[in-house]
């Protein structure tokens, strides 16, 4: 079931892709953006989609599993949670909408108890571990529900000529300041620099999700 539904979400973004290019159908862009988006979150962000992906993932996931680095891995399901829901609010909060993340506006750093805040990118692997024995499983998860819900509300509030719009350099630059994008993923910084909204909206919260919750899926499944 779970190959069909990504057959069709792939099938989805190809037209999403089409749409974007174009820029031509404010409504065929918001409908395949929300779908694509919510079918990626979980069911508490889009009720009525059917399948949720992010639903497979939490399933009968205990503490254990989530935390651990199985042997012969980079990453772990709180990493990479951390890193999807770090990098959707960055880039939908403060390059597309030019707001405060929610990260900061409510405080989530210190409600997930950890000493990190960036995106996760060229983190070593003392700080990943460290990350994933630290991070509060039900809080990083209602951060997850907060951000996807803020990044539909953002879709929802543009405009046709908007997502023509390069992202701003000075927005760029503020996430350097703080500390989201570290020095060792500067690239990151410039690849986002080169996107349009619409580039932006075709990545971080679409494709660049599916990737890593496949990751997760697999890392789920693995025994050690």
């Amino acid at each position: 079931m779970r190959d069909q539904n990504l057959l069709e979400w792939n099938e989805r973004q190809k037209d999403l892709r089409l749409a974007l290019n174009q820029v031509k159908d404010l409504e065929n862009i918001r409908s395949l953006f929300l779908i694509q988006h919510g079918s990626l979150h979980s069911s508490q962000v889009a009720e009525d989609l059917g399948w949720h992906y992010e639903d497979e993932i939490w399933h009968a996931l205990d503490e254990n599993l989530f935390r651990r680095i199985p042997v012969k891995q980079e990453h772990s399901i709180a990493w990479i949670f951390w890193h999807l829901t770090r990098i959707e609010d960055m880039t939908m909060a403060a390059l597309v909408a030019g707001e405060e993340q929610l990260f900061d506006r409510d405080n989530w750093q210190a409600r997930m108890r950890v000493p990190f805040r960036d995106t996760g990118n060229a983190m070593s692997m003392q700080s990943i571990t460290e990350l994933s024995a630290l991070l509060d499983m039900s809080v990083l998860r209602d951060y997850r529900v907060k951000v996807g819900k803020q990044t539909q509300s953002i879709l929802n509030g543009l405009q046709l000529p908007d997502f023509q719009q390069k992202t701003d350099s000075k927005r760029i630059t503020h996430l350097l300041d703080q500390g989201d994008i570290q020095a060792e993923a500067a690239w990151l910084a410039e690849y986002w620099g080169g996107l349009t909204v619409a580039g932006l909206l075709l990545m971080p919260p679409t494709r660049h999700i599916l990737v890593h919750l496949n990751e997760a899926a697999r890392l789920k499944l693995k025994k050690v």
